[in-house]
Formats: C-alpha cells, sequence, structure tokens
C-alpha cells in the first residue's frame, strides 16, 4: 500500500491493511475482507458517507460507536488526502506570478513588473540568439550557463511585490526559450531579420527621404519667390523682418534688434544658473534614486511625464514643463532626501544603488 495514494484508489485488500492500521478490531477487518463484501477504496467511503445501519453490521460494525468511529476516520483520511494532492498541485506550478496575481497590483507595480520581465527575455534571447537553443539537462555547460545568467539577473529584476523572484526569473527564462523552441518547429528561422522590423526601418527611411524631398522642394520654391521678388540691381529697399510669435512661456520681450538678437539675454543666463543651482545632486546620483523611488530598473523606465507630475506636486518649480528630465529627476532627488522618503548611505558623487532605500511611500 502506497503511503501518498489516495483512500478511493485502494484495493479491498489494501483497505484490509488500512484498517489494521486503525486499529480496528480483528473481527471487523475480517468483515471487510469478506469476499462477498468486496469493499475496496470506493465502496469504504460510500459506506461511510451513505451506509446504512444493516450494512453497517454486516461490516462488524454493530454499535453506535463504531459505526460514528468509522465515519469520522474515513472523513479525516479523505480530507487529509484532498489537502495533500492540492498542496502537491501547488508546489508543481511554475514560480511566476500568475494573471490574477499580477492584475491585484498596483498600476505602477505592473509596469515595473513587465519591465523586468521584458529584460529577462531579452537577456535570455541575447544568450541563446538564432535557432541553436540549448536543452539543460543535469550538469551540463548549458544548464550551469542558465545559473550564471540567472544570478546575474537576480539582482536587478527581481520583484518583491509581485514575488517575481530567482526560481520565477528562471522559469520565464525557460519559458521564453520554449516558446522560441515551438516557433522553430513551425517553421520560424531565428537567423533571418524579422520582416516586421525590416518593414518599420524602410518605412522610416522612405519617410525620411520624402520629408528631405519635400524640404529641398519648399527650398527651392522660396529660392525662386526671394528672386521675383527681390529689388533689381541699382536700386536699394531696406529689408523688411517679418514679426514671428512663438508658444513659449518666455515672460521675455522679443529682441528689437539684429545685434541684440545674437546676444545672450541676462536674464535667460540668470534663470539657467537658478534652475541648476536649485539641487546639489549630481545628475548621475539623481538617476540612481529615482531608479529606487520608483522601483524602476532603468532611468529610462521612468518618463519625463511621470516626473514633471511629482515635480507640480511637490511645487519645486515654477514651470515644471520647461525642465528636463535630468533636471526634474535633480530637483526630485533633493526633496526625497531631505523629507526623508529615501535615504542614501554613501556619497552622492560615488553613489552606489545597494545603498540607496526607499523608505516609504510618497
Amino acid at each position: 500500500m502506497q503511503e501518498n495514494k489516495d483512500l478511493q484508489e485502494f484495493s479491498a485488500p489494501e483497505v484490509k491493511l488500512w484498517l489494521k492500521t486503525k486499529n480496528f478490531s480483528d473481527e471487523t477487518v475480517e468483515n471487510f475482507e469478506d469476499e462477498q463484501q468486496k469493499i475496496d477504496g470506493k465502496a469504504l467511503i460510500y459506506l461511510a458517507e451513505h451506509g446504512s445501519a444493516q450494512q453497517y453490521e454486516a461490516c462488524g460494525l454493530k454499535t453506535v460507536g463504531e459505526q460514528l468511529h468509522f465515519k469520522q476516520i474515513v472523513k479525516t483520511t479523505t480530507d487529509d488526502s484532498t489537502t495533500t494532492s492540492r498542496l502537491a498541485a501547488g508546489c508543481r506550478k511554475a514560480h511566476k506570478p500568475r494573471k490574477e496575481d499580477i492584475r491585484k497590483l498596483s498600476p505602477m507595480n505592473q509596469r515595473i513588473y513587465k519591465t523586468k520581465r521584458s529584460a529577462v527575455r531579452q537577456a535570455a534571447i541575447n544568450k541563446w540568439p538564432g535557432n541553436d537553443i540549448p536543452t539543460f539537462k543535469k550538469k551540463s555547460t548549458a544548464l550551469e550557463e542558465l545559473e550564471e545568467l540567472v544570478n546575474q539577473l537576480k539582482k536587478e529584476c527581481s520583484f518583491e511585490p509581485a514575488d517575481f523572484d530567482r526560481k520565477g526569473i528562471k522559469q520565464h527564462v525557460l519559458d521564453v526559450l520554449n516558446e522560441r523552441r515551438r516557433h522553430l518547429r513551425s517553421g520560424h528561422d531565428y537567423t533571418k531579420e524579422d520582416k516586421r522590423k525590416l518593414k518599420k526601418v524602410k518605412t522610416d527611411s522612405d519617410g525620411s527621404s520624402s520629408m528631405a524631398s519635400t524640404a529641398s522642394t519648399e527650398i527651392l520654391s522660396e529660392q525662386s519667390e526671394d528672386e521675383d521678388l527681390s529689388p533689381r540691381k541699382g536700386k536699394t529697399s531696406p529689408q523688411i523682418i517679418p514679426e514671428t510669435y512663438t508658444d513659449d512661456d518666455s515672460d521675455y520681450d522679443q529682441p528689437l534688434t539684429q545685434v541684440s538678437n545674437n546676444q545672450p539675454k541676462e536674464d535667460d543666463k540668470e534663470d539657467k544658473m537658478t534652475d541648476e543651482e536649485k539641487s546639489t545632486v549630481p545628475s548621475n546620483a539623481a538617476q540612481i534614486i529615482m531608479q529606487v523611488a520608483f522601483n524602476a530598473l532603468q532611468f529610462k523606465d521612468i518618463s519625463k511625464k511621470q516626473l514633471i507630475s511629482y515635480v507640480k506636486k511637490y511645487k519645486l518649480h515654477l514651470k515644471p514643463t520647461t525642465l528636463e528630465k535630468n533636471m526634474c529627476a535633480q530637483l526630485l532627488a533633493e526633496y526625497f532626501i531631505q523629507e526623508g522618503y529615501v535615504k542614501v548611505q554613501c556619497p552622492l558623487n560615488k553613489i552606489d544603488r545597494e545603498k540607496v532605500y526607499k523608505l516609504k511611500v510618497f
């Protein structure tokens, strides 16, 4: 009799052995063993749930106490067997987060998880490009390379809110490679350029050529018009400079003369210096602080729009939309440090991501 075997799968002899382990009397065991009864595992469970008094007595369970004891033991055994089966199924499931678990995450954490998962996918493709996809047998070089890759990705690609740890990263690498194997069996060739990419490149180049051609045509047209409108030799006329308007939020007046237009504005210099001096955090340090604060794998994963929204929220600049992405990061980094959202335990000019900690949600 197998220890992990379900009770309903027992044969009649196995039911007999099981009854002995549960300390039933020899008379009861013999009655169950009777060839006329033929009680296997399924019949045993049905007897415990729906048996009549006459059936119990035929099996040697004559007293009410014995009958109740029998029912309780069978019920407990079947419940334990069901729980064990569920746990075993849970152990066999993939270590990656399930779709329903991902949906429970916040929108920000969902984006971060998908970004990290995409990074794992790209790393797997870069490690084993083309059509030669290895199989990972025990004590093989390919398995060692897989473990090495997973260890490299663990630091940057693990994401605790989604329970995406080392096992999840390894499982995703294997899933990506299995997917590529299926495509190979379907006739796909990874050594050839993707037609979609080629089409996009061609479209982009055609668009650039078209734009260049259009621009050249416009320039020639403008030159022709200028020649028609230009004064004849021997005659002079003052050059008319058309008045232009911009959508800038600039508070400064347009230059009145050509000379003043070429000279840098003193107010611009002052504003520029003011922006840069508003933060004492170096650009590189600010980027790393933002990665930790936003749980991002890389600085480019954080959009400029996100940073501007927080600069507005904390009123760190009068005109946030005019700032560059790095400037937003510097202002926010200094603010997060001052307000205790982020803690940096190393010099800012020699920053180490492992020594930058997010203390609270902002």
